[in-house]
């Protein structure tokens, strides 16, 4: 069966995308023209043809970002598996309050797909828990979230 596909994000990953949400974030390494795949709970979906996501700005993410825009994240919610591609712009490489460099990237999305394989159905999303000072991370999440909805 051929994966549905989408010109804009739909309305449940939207709503996921809201609230601190497991992702995968891929871009192509220039040195081997390998992917390069991270690991990211901090991003925000701001439309359906937008979202944002912030990681350490000394990431390579963002070396392959400024090389290649083209990315893609996985996302898992909705009772499957969805492939996002789209095209990285940095916002920001530095938020006030932030104790580390952080860079905020917006990404226009450009293709959504449904990659779940045939006859299944994800019965619930990735889980994960904070295994460092759980009021700090509290924190640093609340200000990373309100930069990445302000950042122009």
């Amino acid at each position: 069966m051929a994966s549905r596909v989408f010109d804009e994000l739909p309305e449940e990953i939207v709503y996921l995308l809201k609230q601190e949400q497991y992702v995968t974030v891929s871009t192509i390494n220039q040195k081997n023209s390998t992917p390069d795949i991270h690991a990211v709970s901090w991003v925000y979906a701001s439309s359906s043809r937008m979202l944002r996501f912030a990681v350490d700005a000394r990431a390579s993410v963002m070396k392959n970002l400024r090389a290649a825009p083209g990315m893609a994240m996985t996302v898992i919610g909705g009772g499957t598996t969805y492939s996002i591609a789209g095209r990285g712009k940095i916002l920001t490489t530095e938020v006030n309050g932030i104790s580390f460099p952080l860079a905020i990237i917006e990404v226009e999305v450009v293709e959504v797909k449904d990659v779940m394989f045939y006859g299944s159905r994800m019965i619930s999303g990735p889980v994960f828990e904070k295994t460092y000072d759980l009021e700090a991370a509290d924190e640093l999440d609340n200000k990373v979230l309100e930069a990445m909805k302000k950042t122009q």
